[in-house]
């Protein structure tokens, strides 16, 4: 378990990596709506916003560590993962921070996918 004042940042930061993650996803539609639409204020809003929000998760998610094995909680890194892990999308076997962010954002709680433990961010 987490305590609270850690806990407490780990929750809002895994809101902004869900926040990011959204704002991704409308720029992907803003890349399309110019061509569809000749709609470029979608894109002019989107960009930025998700660089500054994703600039800013990456640069606090090296604040956040596992507390049972000590390895970054967003930060996938290049090791073999553990197989307890969750997945994004489970049907091709994607693992990312993403899954961790949403866990903790929804539940409060997240699966490690460095070491499979089931941890809890009291808030």
């Amino acid at each position: 378990m987490i305590e609270h004042p850690p806990s407490r940042g780990l929750y809002m930061l895994a809101w902004l990596g869900v926040w990011s993650t959204s704002w991704f996803a409308i720029l992907c539609l803003g890349i399309i709506a110019i061509f569809a639409f000749r709609w470029p204020w979608l894109l002019m809003i989107a960009l930025p916003t998700f660089l500054v929000s994703q600039i800013a998760f990456i640069a606090l998610a090296f604040f956040f560590r596992c507390p049972s094995c000590g390895h970054f909680v967003f930060i996938q890194g290049w090791r073999p993962m553990h197989p307890a892990r969750k997945r994004v999308l489970a049907g091709l076997g994607i693992a990312s921070w993403i899954a961790v962010a949403v866990d903790i954002a929804r539940n409060r709680q997240f699966t490690c996918m460095h070491c499979g433990e089931r941890c809890t961010a009291r808030v």
